[in-house]
C-alpha cells in the first residue's frame, strides 16, 4: 500500500515537471520565431563590382567557419617552405639537396591533398 502511494506521487511530480517543460519550450519556441523575422530583415548588401564580387563568391564557396583554420594550415605549409628555402639560401644544407627536399615536400603535399578528397 505504502509504496502504491510513493509510486502515485513519483508520477504526480513527474506530470508537474513534464507540464513545466512543455511551458517552457513553447516559450523558447516563440522566442525562436520572434528571433528569424529579425535576421531576415537585415538589409541585403548589393551586388559587389570587381575584386569585391570576386572575393563575396570565394567567401560564399569557402565556409566561413573554416576560413581561419585553412587560412592557419597554408600559413603553417608556407612556413616549412620558406624554412627549407632559407637553410637553402644560407648553405646550411647544399642546393641539389633543398631542391630535392623541396619537390618531395611538395609532392607529399599534393598526395596528401589527392587523397584528402577524394
Amino acid at each position: 500500500m505504502e509504496q502504491q502511494e510513493n509510486l502515485e506521487q513519483r508520477v504526480a511530480r513527474l506530470e508537474s515537471q513534464v507540464a513545466e517543460l512543455s511551458a517552457e519550450l513553447v516559450g523558447l519556441r516563440g522566442a525562436v520565431d520572434q528571433a528569424r523575422p529579425a535576421a531576415a530583415e537585415k538589409p541585403v548588401k548589393s551586388a559587389a563590382v570587381g575584386g569585391e564580387a570576386a572575393s563575396e563568391e570565394l567567401l560564399s564557396w569557402v565556409d566561413r567557419a573554416y576560413l581561419l583554420p585553412r587560412l592557419a594550415t597554408t600559413s603553417f605549409i608556407l612556413v616549412v617552405a620558406l624554412a627549407l628555402r632559407t637553410l637553402t639560401d644560407g648553405g646550411a644544407i647544399e642546393v641539389q639537396l633543398g631542391t630535392l627536399l623541396g619537390m618531395v615536400y611538395a609532392l607529399v603535399l599534393i598526395a596528401y591533398g589527392w587523397f584528402s578528397y577524394s
